[in-house]
């Protein structure tokens, strides 16, 4: 690996970055960053939030905790607040849109929770079990104050990125190539050096400079040739341009009938052995819409947990799966199952990449 010291020189204070962590110590940090995390849960969701809410929160909290992670957290939150002050576009290209404490902070796009109504007026939410993304829920009206609400929630489990120790997350992010040498005067001026040193700019591939790692993060420089949607209709009728799904496969795939369609979609077009003869099958003959695939390694992670595998269990089971490696042996609570088919289809994976993912690229290309 090859570490390069960026230089900024500062002829006056004009040009230094008044970052929001910046002037405190390591504890008063993880202090303000649950500040921030508190005082966001209470603004979307009320000063009592829904008990399924809570818990999430606190097994991510938990999960945080474990990784040590919440200083490089708010490393992460100032690099996108400094990112939206200068209309810098950014994109989150990992799975960390897996994270309902990233969403909090507005790090992130897509809600990673169940789908649901939430009035925007008294803060009420409405769990809505019988469908899997919600933005594909009608408007309706709270019944307790008649205000008109919208659906939201992308259905993604916490432990996609969060997983377990030994496990490290990071944080994958992309930024126009052409803000190269902002961006690099910006990590020039983070306050996160004082407390890694890793948190130099290095180019882990000395072929490909639009590639840089700065500590717990990786950074890509990119051209993105996609087109922007208007709305979510729009980006159904764009879903080939949107997902550069390039018409090769055989058989082909299908339209989408809904935006956890094209969300499935981007699992089908990007993952391994997902999209086959008997896929499609499945859906022209059996009536299965796209997002009732296993399309992702969540849907893996999903099916783990509801056949009462114990979440750590499941969490390291569909990382193998994810990538290839099916064991010989699976679980016995999963060949008696009515969905037992299912097996079949996961056995065929090859490689699976995370709905967090296809929901944060498609939400980064939606004006919404």
């Amino acid at each position: 690996m090859i570490a390069i010291t960026i230089g900024y020189e500062k002829e006056d204070d004009t040009n230094m970055i008044q970052w929001r962590y910046g002037a405190l110590s390591k504890q008063q940090i993880e202090g303000a960053l649950l500040e921030a995390l508190r005082a966001a849960l209470t603004e979307l969701f009320g000063p009592a939030p829904d008990d399924l809410i809570k818990m999430r929160m606190e097994q991510e909290l938990h999960a945080m905790e474990q990784s040590s992670l919440a200083l490089h957290l708010a490393a992460l939150h100032d690099l996108t607040l400094w990112a939206k002050e200068n209309a810098i576009p950014y994109r989150i290209a990992g799975t960390e849109a897996s994270s309902f404490l990233l969403y909090l902070l507005g790090i992130t796009r897509g809600c990673p929770l169940q789908p649901h109504y939430r009035c925007p007026k008294c803060h009420s939410v409405y769990w809505r079990f019988d469908t899997t993304d919600g933005f594909d829920l009608p408007h309706s009206h709270c019944i307790d104050d008649g205000t008109l609400m919208s659906g939201d929630g992308h259905d993604i489990p916490w432990r996609t990125y969060w997983g377990y120790p030994p496990h490290e997350p990071g944080f994958l992010i992309t930024f126009p190539e052409q803000t190269r040498q902002s961006l690099l005067d910006a990590l020039d001026q983070h306050w996160i050096i004082t407390f890694d040193e890793e948190a130099t700019v290095d180019h882990p591939d000395k072929d490909d400079p639009d590639i840089l790692c700065f500590g717990h993060f990786c950074i890509a420089l990119e051209r993105d040739s996609a087109p922007t949607a208007t709305s979510l209709e729009d980006a159904k009728a764009k879903w080939r341009a949107l997902l550069h799904e390039d018409s090769k496969h055989e058989p082909p795939l299908p339209e989408p009938g809904s935006f956890a369609d094209l969300v499935a979609l981007f699992g089908l077009v990007h993952g391994i052995g997902v999209w086959d003869e008997d896929a499609h099958f499945m859906l022209e003959k059996l009536g299965y819409a796209p997002h009732e695939l296993i399309c992702f390694r969540d849907d893996v992670l999903q099916y783990l947990l509801d056949h009462d595998i114990a979440d750590k269990d499941a969490w390291k089971l569909s990382e193998r799966i994810r990538k290839g490696r099916v064991p010989e042996s699976l679980p016995e609570a999963l060949y008696d199952g009515r969905d037992k088919w299912l097996l079949s289809r996961i056995k065929k994976a090859r490689y699976l990449c995370a709905k967090s993912v296809a929901v944060e690229y498609l939400l980064s290309h939606i004006e919404l």
